[in-house]
C-alpha cells in the first residue's frame, strides 16, 4: 500500500472509513495495536488528517520508538493539530520522552511511563481526540504483558487491532469486557508493504543521521545536573563514549538527544555533541542503551 496515496484519500479501505466515523461520533483516546507492517502508522496519520478535517482538535502520540515520525528514534513524541491539515510533513513536536533504545525489549518500564507521561501531557492540551501509535512488538509473553498493561494504563475509548489473520487476538480478547471501550478489529490491507529488518534499520539510521546532521560540541559542568544510568551494568568493561543521551528538563521531558564524547564524574564534567538546544535547561541526563554515530549507525549494548 502506498501510504501517501492513502493519506491523500485515494485508497482508503471501507472499514477504515467506518472507523473514522465511529471515532468522530464517540470522541476520546484511540490506541492502535498491530504487528510490524500492518499499517499502524499509516492508519494513525490518516485518522489525524481525516478527523482534523471533520473539525476535531486531534493530538498524535507517536509511541513507535523504532520507526518514529515525531522526533528521532528512541523517543515518544507528541503533536497537536488544532485545525484541518492535508499532510503530516514538518510537524512540530510539542513534547518528547526519551526511552533510551529503539526497541521495547528490556525497556518495558520506560515505555509504559513514557507513553503515560506523554498522553497526560496531551490531555492537558484538551484535544477532542488522541491518536496513540505503538510499536510492532506483539509476539511472546513479554510483548503481551507490555500491551496488556498499556491498555490498562491508558484506558482508551477505542482499541484498534490491525491484523492479517488473528495474530493479535490474544491481545484484544482480554479487553473485551472493559467498560467504555470499543474494540475495532481491522484487517490489514493486502497492499501494505512488508519491510525487511534491514530496511527498518536503514530507516532508523537515516532518521538519526538527519537529526544529527548539524551538531555542536557542548562542554558542561555537572553541577545542577543529575546523570541517570539505569543501564550501567551493561557497560561493564567498556567505555561510554558514543552512547546516546537523553538531555532532559526538570520534569524529565526530553529537550534533545546527544552523543557522549566524554564524562568525568570525579571532576564533574561532561561533553557531548547535539543539535542546537537550550543546554542551560538540562537538569537530567539519561544514559541510553545504544551507541549512535553522526552517520546514524546504532549498536545495542549487550551484557
Amino acid at each position: 500500500m502506498d501510504a501517501k496515496a492513502v493519506l491523500r484519500g485515494e485508497e482508503i479501505p471501507a472499514d477504515w472509513m467506518d472507523l473514522i466515523e465511529a471515532i468522530h461520533r464517540k470522541k476520546g483516546s484511540v490506541l492502535i495495536l498491530g504487528a510490524s507492517d500492518t499499517g499502524k502508522s499509516t492508519l494513525a496519520h490518516l485518522l489525524v488528517i481525516q478527523l482534523s478535517q471533520m473539525g476535531n482538535v486531534v493530538a498524535l502520540v507517536d509511541g513507535d520508538i523504532g520507526q518514529s515520525v515525531l522526533g528521532p528514534p528512541a523517543t515518544i513524541g507528541l503533536a497537536l493539530f488544532e485545525s484541518a491539515i492535508q499532510q503530516l510533513d514538518d510537524v512540530q513536536t510539542m513534547a518528547s520522552y526519551f526511552v533510551g533504545s529503539t526497541s521495547p525489549q528490556g525497556h518495558m518500564l520506560e515505555m509504559l511511563v513514557g507513553i503515560k507521561r506523554i498522553v497526560d501531557r496531551a490531555i492537558q492540551l484538551e484535544p477532542e481526540i488522541i491518536i496513540i501509535d505503538t510499536t510492532g512488538f506483539v509476539s511472546g509473553e513479554t510483548a503481551w504483558e507490555l500491551k496488556f498493561q498499556k491498555v490498562d494504563l491508558l484506558k482508551p475509548a477505542h482499541l484498534i487491532g490491525l491484523q492479517r489473520r488473528r495474530e493479535i487476538e490474544g491481545l484484544l480478547r482480554p479487553n473485551q469486557f472493559r467498560p467504555d471501550m470499543v474494540i475495532h478489529r481491522l484487517k490489514t490491507p493486502e497492499k501494505v508493504r512488508v519491510k525487511s529488518p534491514e530496511q527498518r534499520k536503514s530507516n532508523r539510521s537515516r532518521k538519526f543521521a538527519a537529526y544529527f546532521r548539524e551538531v555542536k560540541l557542548y562542554k558542561k559542568s555537572l553541577e545542577g545536573i543529575i546523570v541517570v544510568s539505569p543501564f550501567k551494568v551493561r557497560y561493564r568493561g567498556k567505555g561510554l563514549n558514543g552512547v546516546l543521551l537523553g538531555l532532559n528538563d526538570e520534569a524529565n521531558f526530553n529537550l534533545g538527544l546527544g552523543i557522549l564524547e566524554h564524562m568525568d564524574l570525579h571532576r564533574g564534567t561532561i561533553s557531548f555533541v547535539a543539535p542546537e538546544l537550550d543546554s542551560d535547561s538540562i537538569r537530567l541526563i539519561r544514559i541510553g542503551s545504544i551507541e549512535v554515530d553522526l552517520f546514524g549507525n546504532d549498536k545495542t549494548h549487550r551484557s
